[in-house]
């Protein structure tokens, strides 16, 4: 994306009370960074109701030179996401549970996650809105509650999961998540039944490179 004269680096953001469907291939070109927030909490019609999904149709490509902000009730990741080496953040509209991979009632499956690519921070259950302009006015940081997670083989990805209260294992059996990147967990509560290993450990609810018991396998 660049904009009529042909410069490159357009960020780009769009808000919306509802859903957002992306059913064409959208690249930002340069430095752009791509902002999508849907059931958002600063619109004027149907604001944070849950009801507002993004949905990446099946076999389109979103290709971003900078960061890319996902915020939505729900999402559909048929399609793909590439970054590059940028960050990519995904939250929820409202703060409240989160599961993910087939955990019960998951609104991220590890089928989806095979569809983001980046080599920079993957970060789930904590992000930030556009604010009522679009631009960051009143902006707010929406943080997810409880975290459950379950059969989430996510590659190399560098991930970092964020909640305001536990995060854990849906089901206490197998691996809960499994990547050789960097895997962050920070809860305001309890994190599975922590062991820690190796000297990452930094306090009771953050861990950085850490082996969780029946949660995550690094």
């Amino acid at each position: 994306m660049a904009t009529a004269t042909g410069s490159s680096n357009v960020n780009l953001v769009m808000q919306t009370g509802g859903a957002i469907n992306v059913n064409a291939n959208l690249t930002l070109d340069g430095t752009g960074t791509l902002h999508l927030e849907a059931d958002s909490p600063h619109s004027s019609s149907g604001a944070a109701d849950g009801t507002g999904a993004i949905n990446i149709a099946s076999g389109k490509t979103i290709t971003a030179g900078g960061a890319v902000t996902l915020i939505g009730a729900d999402f559909g990741i048929s399609g793909s996401i590439s970054a590059g080496s940028n960050n990519i953040t995904i939250g929820q509209s409202a703060a409240g549970t989160l599961a993910l991979g087939t955990a019960s009632g998951s609104l991220l499956s590890d089928t989806e996650f095979d569809n983001i690519s980046t080599t920079g921070t993957l970060t789930i259950g904590q992000a930030t809105t556009k604010g009522s302009d679009g631009a960051g006015a009143s902006a707010s940081p929406i943080i997810s509650g409880a975290i459950t997670v379950d059969e989430l083989t996510l590659g190399a990805k560098n991930v970092t999961l964020v909640s305001s209260s536990t995060i854990n294992d849906d089901d206490d059996t197998g691996t809960a998540i499994a990547t050789t990147g960097t895997l962050t967990l920070t809860s305001g509560a309890a994190i599975g039944t922590r062991s820690a290993r190796g000297p990452s450990s930094r306090s009771p609810n953050r861990c950085a490179h850490c082996r969780f018991a029946a949660l995550a396998s690094v």
